[in-house]
């Protein structure tokens, strides 16, 4: 897909006008903006010419600026989640209702987070959105953070992750979470194995890390059946 120069900004453009950052100034930052770049039909991109043997030209990505709320959003969310997680929360409703119980029991009733300051107001507002049905992909969230935790946590790809290395600072619960957010499936199922609560979120989660950790094992007792 082509536009005209219009119609289209440069990666650094983009994150210029949606946070006033200089991309040019933090590598991992621009390291996890590509990665949302790079999730194939996500975000639209002008296309780029055919390369020709001997063609060495590196030519920039270009993001059609219809997208860039939708950019601004998946920024947003991968401060707390990876980018295959986003484009589910994007695309599937009951992924999005999942991050945003997730987003709420960690982050609710906080001032600050990992040294990450909060604006609660802020916060509110985009759980709320994120509970709603209105479009992600047209609807901007509201920044909940003084500072991106993408800079302030030095390139930490997400909140969820640099919070297991502070475990103290979780319930039994955030705990379970943050590990199955992270991709720790097994150290998930440790915690729920462990735990009950009355909380919808935490024993949705608790069921939902319970199932999979069992699929998984009997897929893996399937295959050393045949080994």
């Amino acid at each position: 897909m082509t536009s005209s120069a219009f119609n289209v900004s440069s990666v650094s453009e983009a994150v210029q006008k949606l946070f006033n950052i200089n991309l040019a100034d933090y590598s991992g930052f621009r390291n996890s903006v590509n990665a949302l770049l790079k999730i194939d039909g996500f975000i639209n991109q002008e296309d780029k010419p055919k390369k020709y043997d001997g063609d060495d030209h590196r030519y920039p990505t270009k993001i059609f600026n219809d997208q860039l709320t939708k950019l601004h959003n998946a920024i947003l969310l991968q401060a707390f989640f990876k980018p295959r997680q986003i484009q589910a929360i994007f695309e599937h409703q009951k992924k999005r209702d999942e991050a945003a119980g997730a987003v709420e029991l960690i982050m609710i009733n906080r001032q600050s987070i990992l040294g990450v300051g909060l604006l609660s107001a802020e916060i509110l507002s985009l759980i709320s959105i994120l509970k709603s049905e209105l479009d992600l992909a047209e609807t901007k969230l509201p920044n909940p953070f003084i500072e991106l935790p993408q800079l302030s946590l030095s390139g930490v790809s997400n909140i969820m992750k640099e919070l297991i290395t502070q475990s103290a600072a979780l319930s039994t619960g955030e705990s379970m979470i943050a590990h199955y957010l992270s991709g720790e499936l097994e150290l998930a199922y440790s915690f729920a194995n462990e735990m009950h609560s009355d909380n919808p979120v935490v024993k949705n989660f608790r069921d939902k890390i319970i199932a999979e950790y069992q699929q998984a094992d009997d897929f893996d007792k399937t295959l050393d059946f045949f080994k």
